[in-house]
């Protein structure tokens, strides 16, 4: 009998730690835990990149970028319907809002500055150049917000790379120039203008037509020797105004400004023919 009770002991002892030390299912480390969760808000941020269309995704990332939603502070500027543009001072957030059911999309947080972000006349779309920032090559972003589409185009190889660019080459223009600023000419075209990509001051300027839609672009009009760089393409009163200067290379200031105006319908022509317009001081 003793012999018995002492074999029942140690089937139950046995029992006992196979339960303890037997194969379980054990949970995954707090770094690993850590890990998977940071690679999955960055999907949430290639996602965003992508498009706007996800609200709980740009909610969220408005939240960590400007804490709880205020029109205070914010330059805002209607577009069509409901929706108005929002952007901070510092030219580091723009929002898009939609007053009829009080959603807010970000469309640009990440780092580095953009341009004045440019509206198109039928207010539907936004342009701007991003990042804009001290050499550091930009890229056209137009958004569409009827359909909540993205287009980021790299601009300097649409402009320059078929004609032979190597971006690997730093004698190249796709290395040396970088979009600095753009305007609408109608709806569905831009006028970019292009200016060399390093240096303190703006060299070299040449604007291009850009048809969005089609993504075909030619330079329509060019600086000469007389001029250093082109500061501002505006439209105005159905007339197309460029301010171009000229530096004085020793102080690093600008000693001549010139303001030209050009018909848009040349601008259009320029384009069909293939030809480019040359401004001069001397003109």
């Amino acid at each position: 009998m003793m012999r018995l009770w002492v074999l029942i002991v140690l089937l139950i002892i046995c029992f006992t730690v196979s339960g303890c030390f037997g194969n379980r299912n054990i949970p995954a480390s707090t770094n690993e835990i850590e890990q998977e969760n940071s690679e999955g808000i960055s999907l949430d941020d290639t996602l965003q990149q992508e498009s706007f269309n996800d609200s709980s995704i740009d909610d969220k990332l408005l939240q960590e970028s400007s804490g709880d939603f205020s029109l205070d502070g914010m330059t805002q500027q209607e577009l069509f319907d409901s929706f108005t543009l929002l952007s901070n001072e510092d030219e580091t957030e723009l929002i898009l809002y939609n007053s009829a059911n009080d959603e807010t999309f970000v469309i640009t947080s990440d780092w580095g500055r953009f341009t004045e972000p440019q509206i198109s006349p039928d207010k539907t779309k936004i342009a701007f150049v991003h990042p804009f920032e001290f050499e550091e090559l930009g890229y056209v972003n137009i958004y569409h917000i009827k359909s909540k589409k993205k287009q980021e185009v790299d601009f300097a190889f649409l402009a320059y790379g078929e004609n032979g660019g190597n971006k690997d080459d730093e004698n190249d223009y796709y290395i040396k120039k970088s979009p600095h600023e753009l305007i609408w000419l109608d709806n569905s075209s831009l006028l970019v203008n292009m200016t060399n990509l390093y240096g303190t001051m703006g060299y070299g300027s040449e604007i291009f037509y850009f048809d969005i839609g089609t993504d075909n672009c030619r330079k329509v009009i060019s600086i000469d020797d007389s001029l250093d760089n082109v500061e501002k393409i505006h439209l105005k009163n159905n007339s197309l105004e460029i301010t171009a200067v000229k530096y004085d290379d020793n102080a690093m200031e600008i000693v001549l400004r010139k303001v030209f105006e050009v018909d848009p319908q040349t601008v259009y022509e320029l384009f069909s023919m293939g030809e480019t317009l040359e401004l001069s001081m001397d003109e």
